[in-house]
């Protein structure tokens, strides 16, 4: 287990990851809330119907092209610095939401909010890997990914509600508030994450002093009874990696197998309130999220070491047969028992599913290149929110109500097909 002085013991839980754990609980919030909200808001300040999908896309849409140097920065500077100019940036985006008063004012501050997202996703994101143990990682990152989730469901439920009683400034005020808790979390954790990119590159062209690929201002390898082992690891990392990781065949299939199990996900996030009352079914659309992250958490509690005991195939299979089942419990949505199954299996799959990638992109990369692992992981998620609510909207208006889950359905297979042809071109073992 890889030890700091402020986690002697290399525990999964040091004080340092429940905050930055927490920490990424409220950037995540805060960015679901506007994700929410954004159409609703456009709208009521004028927005054309077409109009307000762009608005609401326009965050992501920043978001997707900002990935890769989010990556950059994270490898290459501290952490806390990073966290901390990117939080400036939500921050100033959610109060300038509060004071919007033309739907391209809005436009703006959402802009803005996706530069401060797409970085702040993957700062926080790699700081989590500097922290957790390297022989853990399927773990700690699954828990940091099971916070997450639970960001993406209280998020939104938190925004309507304020919404529905005080507006729409007011649930942007709240957003803009936890960003503001997220800065202060991030002033308390005290391993400010140094960048650990430069030693792997120092291996990798044959220096002959090197210091610990884990080291940084608050570790000492003399106190990492590991050290040789990771050192050993990440020479043999750093010569197999010659370009960007989010280049690397392997981190590319977990991208896109993630980005697949996305689409559904993100669809259904945007069109459950409208597939139900279209469906004119007396199910509560509103306890589809709460039911996910309840599921998510108890998976998380219960199933907490099967991350780091099966291979990524099993987990490819599982979650795809759990979000089939998913699907077409949703398209019944017959009443609010069917729907709240049909949450249940979405967090079997797209929850699980979240965690194993994040997971395997670092593994795959090696942890001197996470931040870039964890932008290509962003990316994926970037291109879920697009491409769902945008496939769902076409099938909604061409095809009607009743073939959106049908079509989602047929998307599956393609992860399955997607993970057995980087099987047989040899990139990895299954």
């Amino acid at each position: 287990m890889r030890e700091t002085k402020e986690n002697p013991g290399g525990k999964l839980l040091s004080r340092d990851v429940v905050l930055v754990m927490t920490a990424g609980f409220c950037y995540m919030a805060c960015s679901m809330i506007g994700i929410s909200l954004t159409a609703g808001f456009a709208a009521e300040l004028g927005a054309s119907p077409s109009a307000t999908g762009a608005i609401a896309a326009s965050m992501s849409f920043i978001s997707l092209f900002c990935r890769p140097f989010a990556g950059i920065l994270s490898d290459k500077f501290s952490k806390r610095a990073v966290a901390w100019g990117s939080s400036s940036l939500l921050l100033a985006a959610n109060i300038g939401c509060c004071f919007a008063k033309t739907p391209l004012f809005l436009t703006i501050c959402r802009t803005v909010n996706g530069v401060g997202f797409s970085v702040i996703s993957v700062c926080i994101a790699t700081w989590m890997t500097m922290m957790i143990p390297i022989s853990r990682m399927g773990a700690g990152m699954g828990l940091y990914g099971t916070i997450n989730a639970l960001a993406m469901a209280i998020g939104p439920a938190a925004a309507i509600k304020i919404q529905s009683s005080f507006g729409y400034r007011a649930s942007f005020a709240f957003a803009a508030a936890l960003i503001f808790a997220e800065t202060l979390i991030v002033m308390f954790i005290k391993n400010g994450g140094s960048p650990v990119g430069k030693t792997a590159g120092q291996t990798a062209a044959g220096k002959a002093k090197t210091s610990s690929p884990l080291a940084n201002s608050d570790q000492n390898p003399n106190q990492n009874p590991n050290h040789d082992s990771y050192q050993a690891s990440n020479q043999k990392t750093a010569k197999k990696i010659r370009k960007p990781a989010f280049l690397i065949p392997n981190v590319i299939e977990a991208a896109l197998i993630f980005m697949i199990f996305s689409v559904p996900y993100f669809s259904t996030q945007a069109f459950v309130v409208t597939y139900i009352a279209a469906k004119h079914s007396p199910a509560d659309a509103g306890l589809f999220f709460p039911c996910y992250a309840i599921t998510l958490l108890l998976i998380r509690i219960f199933f907490r070491n099967a991350f780091d005991r099966h291979s990524f195939t099993f987990f490819v299979f599982a979650c795809g047969f759990s979000m089939i089942a998913s699907l077409l419990f949703l398209n019944s949505a017959a009443n609010s028992a069917i729907l709240a199954v049909g949450a249940f299996f979405m967090a079997c799959a797209y929850g699980v599913m979240s965690s194993v990638t994040q997971s395997k992109m670092i593994e795959f990369a090696g942890i001197e290149h996470s931040g870039q692992a964890n932008s290509t992981y962003y990316i994926a998620v970037d291109f879920g929110m697009i491409i769902g609510p945008f496939i769902t909207g076409l099938i909604y208006g061409s095809a009607g109500i009743d073939r959106i889950y049908p079509i989602l359905v047929a998307i599956i297979p393609a992860a399955m097909i997607v993970h057995f042809a980087f099987v047989n071109s040899g990139s990895k073992k299954a």
